[in-house]
């Protein structure tokens, strides 16, 4: 009779910890683009209005490499996440500022541009933000905030695997015990 109540208890344990693992992983992945899409987001907006208020201050896009350089720091590391995370593009599609996949000669499709933030100043369209594909790196908080999240999920996983064994217990006991 202990053989069929260990067997059940561990089939129980073993549906309980494959529906763990898949949700924590599914929310781990989940929460890590949503925040990196939140953060580009956020830092896209900023930008658009640092752009914008540039544009204003010059009528143009002179000068807003050095602007850039001076405002936005660069992405850290060498090879293609080097340098700004987005590209600047004016209203004819001519890449002012370049970034991932987009060299500084080059005209730029119209899908693109359609993908892309519009600048506006003073309610005319003088150019359009096209973030990278892959944000830049977290700061110290927003690392530290993936990780404390990770963790809690973990410990989440931990509890719901103790929780399904107490009641894969209680379970397994109750089916074996003799009906009358």
């Amino acid at each position: 009779m202990r053989s069929i109540t260990l067997k059940m208890v561990l089939a129980f344990l073993g549906i309980a910890l494959i529906s763990i693992v898949i949700i924590v992983l599914l929310a781990r992945w989940n929460t890590d683009t949503e925040f990196s899409k939140f953060m580009s987001d956020r830092m896209g907006e900023e930008l658009v209005a640092n752009l914008a208020e540039h544009y204003r201050a010059n009528g143009s896009w002179e000068g807003i490499d050095k602007s850039i350089s001076e405002n936005i720091p660069p992405r850290s590391g060498d090879g293609p996440n080097r340098g700004p995370f987005f590209t600047l593009v004016d209203e004819s599609g001519q890449v002012v500022s370049s970034g991932p996949g987009h060299p500084r000669v080059e005209k730029v499709t119209q899908l693109d541009i359609e993908d892309g933030i519009p600048i506006e100043v003073d309610g005319e369209k003088v150019g359009t933000l096209m973030l990278g594909k892959t944000p830049p790196e977290r700061n110290l908080l927003e690392q530290q905030f993936i990780q404390r999240t990770n963790r809690m999920l973990v410990f989440s996983a931990l509890g719901a695997s103790v929780v399904a064994l107490l009641i894969g217990i209680f379970a397994a006991t109750v089916a074996g015990m003799p009906f009358g």
